[in-house]
């Protein structure tokens, strides 16, 4: 992927303790892709730069996750890795024979790897993982479903339960019916809901139920047994995971719109256009603003109450979710393979800061972890 840091200069300084851990993909169970209280902006500090792989490859297609001192990740090709925060060295490497296309979620010394599609000779199989954060050693898998499966959300973990979506593999746009599946953390499953239409993406806590999105239309909020609360048409697919916030819950679809909900209820209060393609990143959402990203090119910036901040066009696609720290946007050019630091308030460009990709950072303690397309780049604020 040639220069990982482009002119930014790499600094010998060791990384500070860790703090505010980024422990899922959108940083926690509310997936909100936002920590304002670290302030890193350029000019930037690469403290450290490693492939995310020993070898060569190891596509990154999704965030990785930090906490307990170690960034975890997953590669395409089956490859999950701890690497040091202070340094960058890795840990450990796992190769569990499958295609992961998935953030790992860490909680109290595991780490959940969500149901792997399995190889281009073999059937998906469809388990969900629990592994020693320390070692990568296997504690348990189970089955998400009774059937071959296939899951790309990141496991949502609430209390002893952790919640995923699951898709019947092989998977029929018009046919498929996904499921949210609840297991303890110690592996026995609970119970599964079936949804509509297939569904990708991860659960999301609001503190008091667990949400997920379906391409059939629909939102539904399910109890931590079970039970639906509420179900919502948004009428249109939608693939990113939601993002819970302050009694509301956003989001962006496949249609280009970005909508807001009512955590409570489901009730729609608004929907808002950020490009006209689909929206496949998940949403950065602060106290008072929501940033989103759409497959056309587009960033936007909206207020709470769905009023457009600024709007940038950049003329390429955009898969992956747009991250937010203070004063900062960060976000990934997929054909020029850019990572961008936009501002906040303005949405100008503060600096092309790294080869990106997919999804662009994440940030924990006082580093954002820059993530490439086979490298993952810690950088903190220049002296």
């Amino acid at each position: 992927m040639g220069s990982a840091i482009g002119a930014i200069a790499v600094s010998t300084v060791v990384a500070g303790p860790a703090s505010a851990a980024w422990m899922t993909a959108g940083g926690g169970p509310s997936r909100t892709n936002a920590r304002l209280a670290i302030d890193v902006r350029p000019p930037l500090t690469a403290r450290w730069s490693t492939l995310s792989h020993p070898m060569p490859g190891g596509l990154l297609e999704h965030a990785v996750t930090v906490a307990a001192g170690r960034v975890y990740g997953t590669t395409i090709d089956g490859g999950v890795f701890a690497l040091s925060t202070g340094d960058g060295r890795h840990l450990w490497e796992r190769d569990l024979r499958g295609i992961y296309a998935t953030t790992p979620t860490y909680a109290d010394g595991r780490v959940f790897v969500a149901p792997e599609h399995g190889t281009a000779h073999q059937r998906a199989r469809g388990r969900l993982r629990a592994l020693d954060a320390a070692t990568g050693q296997t504690l348990w898998a189970r089955w998400a479903l009774s059937v071959p499966s296939v899951s790309e959300g990141a496991p949502l973990v609430v209390g002893r339960r952790v919640f995923i979506t699951a898709n019947p593999s092989p998977v029929d746009q018009r046919r498929t019916q996904a499921r949210v599946v609840a297991f303890s953390v110690s592996g026995p499953r609970l119970w599964s809901k079936r949804l509509a239409g297939i569904a990708w993406q991860a659960p999301t806590w609001t503190g008091r139920y667990v949400v997920v999105a379906d391409y059939a239309g629909w939102v539904y909020a399910f109890t931590r047994r079970g039970r639906l609360a509420w179900r919502t048409r948004v009428g249109a697919a939608t693939y990113a995971a939601t993002a819970s916030s302050r009694r509301r819950i956003f989001v962006s679809s496949k249609d280009g719109v970005l909508r807001a909900l009512s955590a409570a209820t489901g009730r729609r209060l608004w929907a808002r256009r950020v490009g006209w393609s689909p929206g496949y990143g998940e949403p950065a959402v602060t106290p008072r603003r929501i940033y989103v990203a759409n497959l056309d090119g587009t960033v936007a910036a909206f207020t709470r109450r769905g009023g457009r901040v600024w709007r940038r066009r950049f003329g390429e696609h955009i898969y992956g979710a747009a991250v937010a720290t203070r004063g900062v946007v960060w976000v990934s050019l997929h054909d020029t393979r850019q990572l961008l630091a936009l501002a906040s308030r303005t949405g100008r460009t503060l600096q092309p800061v790294a080869s990106g990709y997919y999804d662009p950072a994440v940030a924990s303690g006082n580093v954002v972890y820059l993530v490439g397309v086979a490298r993952v780049t810690a950088v903190a604020q220049a002296p």
